[in-house]
């Protein structure tokens, strides 16, 4: 593979002539293939990754935690989003949420509580409480919080939770 840029000139006895720069590009083409599969096959393993994320039988969900209380969900897959008893479309829709909105009363105070300490990188709580369901109907879940990252005001946390209310 080359790459040649020319232009049609004279001599200084007026004969026609083509000036022209040849560079191999070779290199340039074999990384640029290499590159094409590398991005394939990184998107093979982030839609197997996906498929893993969405097929498992507990909710899991990636969210920003504000310090005013409300979270913005970055990821959820289908289990979570059917425990929190809404649709993908009506669940991707609602941009931020009250955090406590989705406790029941009687676990709000505790929940605050626990929230408290998620604070850096890498702390961690299990919970279990009666999440409100997006008709009001509470849903007992058992689970664990985990701090990812803290960006000024705000945490990305990752909650991964089962649906426990058939057995209580």
């Amino acid at each position: 593979w080359v790459h040649d840029v020319g232009r049609k000139g004279l001599s200084q006895d007026g004969r026609p002539v083509c000036l022209s720069v040849v560079r191999d590009r070779a290199a340039d083409v074999s990384m640029r293939e290499r590159l094409k599969r590398e991005v394939a096959g990184n998107r093979q393993q982030s839609d197997s990754y996906n498929e893993l994320f969405q097929s498992v039988m507990c909710g899991i969900v990636q969210y920003w935690l504000y310090h005013d209380g409300t979270v913005e969900f970055v990821r959820a897959n289908r289990e979570a989003i059917r425990i929190f008893g809404y649709t993908s479309d009506s669940f991707w829709s609602k941009k931020q949420w009250n955090l406590m909105s989705l406790v029941a009363e009687e676990d709000r105070e505790m929940i605050r509580s626990e929230l408290g300490t998620l604070k850096e990188s890498g702390d961690e709580k299990g919970y279990e409480y009666r999440l409100l369901r997006q008709d009001g109907t509470p849903c007992w879940i058992i689970g664990t919080a985990r701090v990812l990252s803290t960006h000024d005001d705000k945490c990305l946390i990752q909650s991964v939770y089962l649906d426990v209310d058939q057995r209580k």
